[in-house]
């Protein structure tokens, strides 16, 4: 949502937060925004009644101009992510930065964030 707005230049209120997952995802995230399966995006997207952009087609434009359609660039950027994501450590939330630790729960241990409730990252296994 932020690539976006910086994309085009405009304020997080003039984007949607929309996840769309393959219809037959199980999902194991918390997220913050509105969640559809991909068979009902266009009806969740015209739900939103609200005109926040007036030329669709400049926006679309912007967004096209933005993809990273060199192979080379691609894989740069991945490795770059990738090298991020090690560096954050195993022992850190992937989605706040915070202090991963170990908790106890009707299914055994896990590991969860410790902003909880703020944060709700989980996953199983052990530090």
């Amino acid at each position: 949502m932020k690539c976006v707005c910086d994309l085009l230049g405009i304020g997080e209120d003039k984007v949607f937060n929309v996840v769309c997952v393959p219809s037959r995802a199980k999902l194991k995230v918390e997220h913050d925004g509105e969640l559809t399966r991909y068979g009902s995006l266009v009806e969740r997207i015209k739900w939103h009644d609200k005109v926040v952009l007036d030329d669709v087609d400049s926006v679309v434009d912007e967004i096209r101009k933005g993809n990273v359609i060199d192979k080379d660039v691609r894989k740069k950027h991945v490795d770059e992510v990738r090298e991020l994501v090690s560096a954050v450590g195993e022992d850190m939330c992937p989605k706040c930065g915070a202090k991963l630790v170990k908790r106890n729960g009707k299914y055994g241990e896990f590991v969860g964030c410790a902003r909880y409730p703020k944060c709700k990252y989980v996953r199983k296994g052990m530090l």
